[in-house]
């Protein structure tokens, strides 16, 4: 029985001596990262220069000072939100079968000052509607655009637009506005409500009971909209940003600068390497600790 600790006790060393190995492996590629960072922004354009060689030298500063946990953050940071953006653009150009979707779906939401990310998800809700009715990329994506621009002119939040947006894409996936879908759209959206209504020439009390009678469909209603896209977009136009969306394009900003520095330094690709590493060391080191399953002993005992 002691020998069979003592092998088992050896393996778990290995392993954690292992596990220090890739531990070690993955700060010098942080450090790499840090360094990588460095090159990056003083490859800047000229017209840049002086930001690209002040900024470098601050992030080295920092990264001087902080811990290895500081630096570390920062990087996995990066890396998470490049591989963010890679799934959203892989999942709205598998959708549409447009490889250029996704970059004009961010644009839109920058001219919206909204998050790309609260964009994709009403855009990718609209499009599995629209889809199967033929709409083209470019009408789904003003469908979006319009959706929310009446929301702000309507004086709803962000939050209640990406709410009621919800609730008017499932409206719109079962062919039929009506119910709690429509009942939302009216209170969170009513000038979407009032564009449907006019566009039928109705009252917008009257949409109940369209809806409940089936007429509501989703071509009746997405046709209702885009007609009025254009006066909409002018209307949008004269409207003052609001810190939130000011914010909201700061964010996407960061967003587009991490993919491009990712892309430069290969963070994304370093921490998918570390992690991998990690990973198996952790496995083998649980396997060596499964050989003390059944073991009747006390370490005290065995270990003197």
């Amino acid at each position: 029985m002691a020998q069979s600790l003592e092998d088992l006790l050896i393996q778990i060393d290995a392993s954690t001596e292992k596990l220090r190995r890739e531990l070690k492996k993955g700060d010098a590629s942080v450090g790499g990262f840090a360094r990588g960072v460095n090159d990056s922004l003083s490859k800047i354009d000229a017209r840049f220069e002086r930001f690209g060689r002040r900024a470098g030298q601050a992030i080295i500063a920092a990264f001087g000072v902080a811990s290895a946990r500081t630096v570390y953050n920062f990087a996995e940071n990066i890396a998470r939100v490049t591989d963010n953006m890679a799934l959203m653009e892989a999942r709205i150009t598998k959708l549409t079968g447009n490889p250029r979707a996704f970059d004009e779906m961010s644009k839109s939401a920058d001219r919206l000052g909204a998050k790309v990310e609260e964009a994709a998800q009403s855009f990718t809700r609209f499009a599995v509607a629209g889809k199967s009715m033929g709409f083209a990329t470019s009408e789904i994506l003003k469908l979006n655009e319009v959706v929310m621009q009446l929301g702000r002119l309507g004086g709803s939040s962000m939050q209640e637009i990406k709410l009621a947006a919800v609730q008017l894409a499932q409206g719109l996936a079962s062919d039929n506005l009506a119910g709690d879908e429509l009942r939302s759209v009216r209170e969170q959206l009513p000038l979407v409500a009032e564009a449907i209504a006019k566009a039928m020439g109705v009252g917008i009390g009257d949409l109940k009971k369209l809806g409940a009678e089936g007429k509501l469909t989703a071509k009746v209603v997405m046709e209702a909209l885009l007609a009025v896209a254009p006066a909409v977009n002018k209307e949008f136009s004269t409207l003052p940003f609001t810190m939130e969306q000011f914010e909201n394009r700061t964010a996407n900003a960061f967003r587009t600068f991490s993919v491009e520095l990712s892309a430069a330094t290969g963070a994304s690709k370093t921490f998918q390497a570390i992690y991998e590493g990690i990973t198996d060391t952790l496995h083998e080191a649980a396997d060596a600790l499964r050989g003390f399953r059944g073991m009747d002993f006390k370490f005290g005992d065995e270990l003197k």
